[in-house]
């Protein structure tokens, strides 16, 4: 799946990504990991449902009139993405997952 930046440095999925990553020191293997007590960050990858969990609790983010993007939108276009730079350009081949 392609994520573009977005123009807003502060609503970009691509730099909260690139943060995330670099606080938690991740240079390779699951991006999303199970934490010990304590706050320990593990690396062990989180199990599907738990970060299906996460999602569904987190809340919706409603899209603006007339932007034509929506949850609606998406579903109905598959594949379809903006071209842009993506999550992974020039990384390693490997999956994170």
């Amino acid at each position: 799946m392609a994520v573009p930046y977005a123009r807003a440095r502060n609503r970009c999925a691509v730099r909260a990504l690139q943060a995330w990553l670099q606080a938690a020191a991740i240079h390779r293997g699951p991006v999303f990991r199970q934490m010990r007590s304590g706050d320990t960050l593990t690396d062990r990858r989180l199990s599907d449902q738990s970060v299906a969990l996460i999602v569904n609790a987190a809340p919706k983010p409603r899209a603006r009139r007339g932007s034509g993007v929506g949850a609606a939108s998406l579903a109905s276009s598959p594949g379809k993405t903006r071209r842009g730079p993506h999550v992974g350009d020039g990384a390693s081949t490997e999956s994170p997952w």
